[in-house]
């Protein structure tokens, strides 16, 4: 006859009936879980490091007041202008396509976009003449869509095409400056660039046969400067501004100017 030892193993561990009611009073007997509970599965000691983080909101770019923000500047014919009586202005020899500009406006409206251009001038400090040559003023500062000849025409069409579409509403920047060794410019995010590139496809079509792509902002540019000092200057604000997170900004408009007119001589193509 098998022995209690060899009919039990005594090894095997037993979970220990749960007890769902009751007092072991002959009013209220014992209740026990039952057997085929899903419950009576081995349960797994949770540890504090099993607990998921909570999750992180994605950080806010901290905003300025809305008197301190920068803006491009409004046109100066409010936009009462025809196309072919804005583009007259560029006429010249008899030639009626003048040389434009197209291009996108950002509202400067974050503390970390306008901190970064103080410590741009701050580390400038020492060349001021270069600084007011080639730094990008308030009110002039884009990102290029197109530069070229357009005719009245081309212009209408293009303006015309931005009904139905939306713009991306914002433009993130990559940190620092980009590698370009001819002057300092801020570059944009790849997914902020491709969107970009995208609009720029639908807007212009076959118009567009520049080199422009859409993937910086100017900040420093040369304008034919030369010598020592020019390469110290824009050598020391890009020391300075190494790695520096520019964050993004709201976009504002997208516009139309001729060459060398000034930025408030334009036509908005698109607000939003």
């Amino acid at each position: 006859m098998a022995s209690l030892a060899a009919a039990i193993d005594v090894d095997a561990e037993t979970p220990t009936p749960r007890v769902v009611r009751g007092t072991g009073s002959s009013a209220a007997p014992l209740e026990l879980e039952s057997s085929d509970s899903d419950n009576d599965a081995p349960r797994a000691k949770r540890r504090r490091s099993d607990v998921p983080p909570p999750a992180q909101a994605a950080a806010v770019p901290a905003l300025l007041p809305t008197a301190e923000h920068v803006l491009p500047p409004d046109p100066v014919d409010g936009g009462r202008n025809s196309f072919e009586s804005f583009l007259s202005q560029g006429h010249h020899n008899g030639n009626r396509k003048p040389e434009c500009l197209v291009y996108l406006c950002c509202r400067e409206s974050t503390e970390s976009f306008r901190a970064g251009l103080a410590r741009c001038k701050e580390s400038c400090d020492e060349w001021p003449h270069i600084q007011d040559k080639c730094f990008q003023r308030d009110g002039s500062r884009h990102i290029s869509f197109h530069k070229g000849r357009l005719s009245a025409g081309q212009v209408r069409e293009m303006a015309e095409r931005f009904r139905g579409l939306t713009l991306p509403t914002e433009v993130a920047f990559g940190p620092g400056f980009n590698n370009w060794s001819a002057g300092n410019y801020i570059g944009l995010a790849r997914s902020s660039r491709d969107a970009l590139r995208a609009l720029k496809k639908e807007i212009l079509g076959p118009i567009d046969g520049s080199n422009n792509k859409c993937d910086h902002l100017s900040l420093y540019r040369k304008r034919r400067l030369k010598g020592p000092d020019v390469d110290a200057a824009f050598a020391s604000v890009r020391r300075a501004m190494a790695g520096y997170d520019w964050g993004s900004l709201p976009v504002h408009s997208i516009r139309i100017k001729i060459m060398r007119k000034p930025y408030d001589e334009c036509k908005v193509l698109f607000s939003v």
